[in-house]
């Protein structure tokens, strides 16, 4: 192995042991010529020797190399001698395990979502590229710190990460054999555990649960003197309540844990992104899932038990809306239109996370964003097959808005403003004064009062109707029977302020793909 002061492809001195894994040692190490300091991982030299090590080593940077994200450390480049290794950015901190057992082996509810979430939006845009990292615990995430002193969490580690695509690795596809167990235990998913080869971006859902439970409660929780014992925890998914070990623990906050901790992968919540949506409500106050259908209960028939005003907790979609049925002012000059039944509407545009969870694809062209930004890049009839892929999915069914009722949600109760949410735009979504040419993720602007983020601007989104002039229609109108053009609305990243406007209305081909186009998904009530 390298020692202090040996050099790297000739470009890398060995400052500093850093540490040593399963299969490999980190060093600390310094260009030679931009006098940058990097993490290295070596390869352990007997291991080198090893085809089949050799090829998964580099397929691990092959894999992060792909990744980006700001909680994400980043390869940056390769080495081939004396052994090979994978250098990424040098990261000044400590794990966050080590992070917490300074603090009392407790994480006070106030840091989760400047240590947590972003934990979690790291790996949802890992898995909207296709990646499951499989081994995620405190250890390998490195608590750094920002320029202004505030702490960063780094995720790191993609050494047994699956890509989804069975993506091509030195010619051979890249496949886990049955039986092997991989991962660390007190975090590992009941598939895992068993050795299934079936293994999906759900088993990082339960690793992250199994962490914030770690986080919110001081204990693994699953961990017993046995081995055996603890797999039989997880398996059977046995351990004790979280608000059981913490008194007073917000409902919202346990429900969360439990939703990720579902031993059955079908009942478990669907996907990162969905995770992070409901960490999110419950940090901020506690009762936002107090009024939804809990992620569990999804998935059921039909046969929907949930009432009219109240949120839908969608698997699949997140959070939908309940707009209630009325009379509104409608388009420019405004007309009086009346929708007798209310419905539900996703709270933001589809992301990419969400397109990926159902697809297994992200068509995107911004993809450098992240998970959390609109897809985009999706035409009419793309958005319809979502609709019908992610209502099977779910067990109910999803739909694309007609253009009343995307007009009826956006305006909300004060339908006089002229953008949904205000009339500051600025303020309310992403347009050309301020989107610096790209999209942005989702719910980062002000809601209107529906709670309802970006209807205007960030993308365009498809409504269910054929474009049309106003055919005088006045109650539940759904456009003509058939034309050539359907119904955009809500103007894109681009988009002068007229465009975003709740009243503007503009038209597409149904195959028409573009970075500025995406779509949100309503249900229809019982």
């Amino acid at each position: 192995m390298p020692s202090i002061g040996d050099i790297l492809d000739q470009r890398y001195e060995i400052l500093a042991e850093l540490g040593a894994g399963g299969f490999a040692t980190v060093y600390r190490a310094r260009h030679i010529g931009l006098l940058s300091d990097h993490a290295v991982k070596v390869l352990h030299g007997h291991l080198a020797e090893d085809t089949e090590l050799r090829a998964r080593f580099l397929a691990e940077g092959r894999i992060q190399a792909r990744l980006r994200h700001p909680n994400i450390v980043a390869v940056t480049d390769i080495v081939t001698s004396p052994l090979p290794g994978l250098v990424m950015e040098f990261v000044e901190g400590e794990t966050l395990g080590d992070y917490v057992a300074r603090r009392g082996g407790r994480l006070p509810l106030s840091e989760l979502t400047a240590l947590f979430l972003p934990v979690a939006d790291a790996v949802a845009t890992a898995h909207a590229a296709g990646v499951v990292h499989r081994d995620l615990k405190p250890d390998n995430v490195i608590v750094g710190k920002r320029p202004d002193g505030t702490h960063e969490p780094r995720v790191t580690d993609f050494g047994i990460a699956k890509v989804l695509d069975d993506s091509v690795v030195g010619g051979a596809k890249q496949r886990t054999k049955t039986g092997m167990r991989m991962g660390t235990l007190h975090y590992m998913s009941p598939e895992q555990v068993r050795g299934s080869a079936d293994i999906d971006a759900r088993t990082d859902v339960f690793s992250l649960g199994a962490i914030l439970y770690e986080l919110v409660t001081g204990r693994a929780a699953f961990a017993t003197d046995s081995e055996f014992e603890t797999m039989t925890n997880i398996v059977n998914g046995r351990y004790e309540a979280p608000e059981r070990v913490v008194a007073g623990l917000q409902p919202a906050i346990a429900a969360c844990i439990a939703g990720a901790l579902a031993p059955d992968v079908a009942k478990r919540t669907a996907s990162c992104v969905l995770f992070q949506e409901e960490l999110r409500g419950a940090l901020a106050g506690g009762r936002a899932g107090e009024a939804r259908v809990t992620v569990a209960d999804i998935g059921r028939s039909e046969g929907v038990s949930e009432t009219e005003g109240r949120d839908f907790a969608s698997a699949s979609l997140g959070t939908l809306k309940w707009i209630p049925a009325g009379t509104f002012g409608m388009g420019s000059p405004e007309r009086r239109v009346t929708l007798t039944k209310g419905f539900w509407l996703m709270e933001h545009p589809v992301t990419q996370g969400e397109w990926q969870a159902v697809t297994g694809k992200n068509p995107s062209h911004f993809k450098a964003g992240g998970a959390r930004c609109p897809v985009e890049q999706v035409s009419w009839e793309d958005a319809v097959g979502f609709a019908r892929a992610a209502s099977k999915r779910d067990g109910v069914t999803y739909r694309l808005p007609t253009d009343a009722e995307w007009e009826r949600a956006a305006r909300g109760v004060r339908s006089h403003e002229e953008y949904s949410g205000g009339n500051d735009l600025a303020a309310v979504g992403w347009y050309s004064g301020n989107s610096g040419g790209s999209t942005h993720p989702v719910c980062q602007k002000q809601p209107n009062a529906y709670g309802l983020y970006d209807m205007s601007g960030n993308v365009w989104e498809w409504a269910s109707d054929w474009y049309a002039d106003d055919d005088g229609t006045t109650t539940d109108p759904a456009g003509p029977s058939w034309g050539s053009d359907r119904v955009v609305r809500g103007g894109y990243w681009g988009s002068i302020a007229q465009s975003a406007s709740v009243a503007f209305r503009f038209y597409g081909p149904p195959n028409y793909v573009r970075s500025t186009i995406g779509f949100r998904l309503a249900r229809s009530s019982p």
